[in-house]
């Protein structure tokens, strides 16, 4: 639907130009031969997305997250969205599709809506080079998939995917990418994010939650894989989670099954001790659990039963996600 909407406001524009041209030329007649053009490419006249003074959707490393505030961006005014969230039909008024459907179920999508983390104009271009998501009604929940060692690692969903999320009744997370060491990944990345003020406090947590509040977007997925940390920085990032629900209990925070409750990065492929840490205590919404546990050698193991009967007996509730 946004191609087509884009595409059709271009060849508007497109028209009305040509058409304007063209009432030119027939009221005055050709230009005299003598009439010297002298036209000068400005800034102006280059594609949005050649011009260095567009608009771009943000992304920082950690420290440069840390030094953000709504007074000093001066993109703000063109990341910010401005569509309301639009509420959607209740699943209990929806008629089945097959007698298999549960009602119940939602759907979360990681979707990388952009082809780079960094350099993204934050209102679309005039270029095709974005994934235009077509299928709103089939999810629940849109992860702004980014985040790159050599870029950031922080990213927000650039207002254009707000908005269109916003006018489906989708809720729009952005994106803490912490990289495995063979990535560009580094452990004082993770320091940063995890360090206190004299309070006891976490400025990241806080960060996190003026951002999205900023932005208008809904909360944040964490993905944590680098290597190298300790049991005491998986307690603090739980604690930093757990200060995120407290200051604004409303934004959504997804968990990525890859740190465990000792900080070592091992992916359990299902819900269990090792990982159901950062879901507990009113800390992360949910976990996305890795993809490992379809493979064959794993899927003979029915981690996902296991981790359904682990939610029940702990009083959680199963999130479980499929690869596309």
């Amino acid at each position: 639907m946004k191609k087509s909407k884009k595409f059709f406001i271009r060849i508007c524009l497109s028209t009305g130009i040509l058409a304007s041209a063209t009432l030119l030329t027939a009221c005055f007649g050709t230009p005299a031969k003598h009439v010297k053009a002298n036209y000068k490419v400005t800034a102006e006249a280059i594609p949005d997305y050649q011009s260095k003074n567009a608009p771009i959707s943000s992304y920082w490393m950690p420290d440069k997250f840390l030094e953000w505030s709504a007074e000093n961006d001066k993109d703000l005014v063109y990341n910010q969205s401005r569509v309301p969230l639009t509420k959607r039909i209740s699943p209990d008024k929806l008629s089945p599709s097959n007698q298999n459907q549960n009602k119940k179920t939602k759907i979360v999508a990681l979707s990388m809506m952009n082809s780079q983390t960094s350099g993204n104009p934050s209102r679309g271009t005039t270029k095709f080079e974005s994934y235009t998501f077509d299928y709103w009604q089939y999810i629940d929940t849109l992860v702004y998939w980014g985040g790159s060692s050599g870029e950031g690692i922080i990213v927000t969903p650039s207002a254009d995917v707000i908005d269109e999320a916003h006018s489906n009744g989708v809720p729009v997370l952005g994106t803490i990418f912490l990289p495995p060491k063979e990535y560009g990944g580094k452990v004082d990345w993770v320091k940063t994010m995890l360090k206190k003020d004299e309070q006891g406090q976490y400025p990241f947590a806080s960060q996190m939650v003026k951002v999205a509040k900023t932005y208008g977007f809904e909360g944040w997925f964490i993905n944590e894989e680098t290597q190298g940390l300790n049991a005491d920085d998986a307690a603090n990032m739980k604690a930093l989670i757990q200060q995120v629900k407290k200051e604004d209990s409303s934004l959504q925070i997804m968990w990525y099954d890859a740190m465990t409750k000792d900080g070592k990065v091992d992916w359990q492929n299902q819900l269990n001790d090792q990982n159901a840490t950062f879901v507990q205590d009113k800390a992360a919404d949910a976990m996305f659990l890795n993809f490992w546990w379809t493979q064959n050698n794993l899927a003979d193991q029915k981690l996902l039963e296991k981790s359904n009967l682990y939610a029940k007996n702990t009083i959680l509730t199963l999130i479980i996600f499929m690869p596309e």
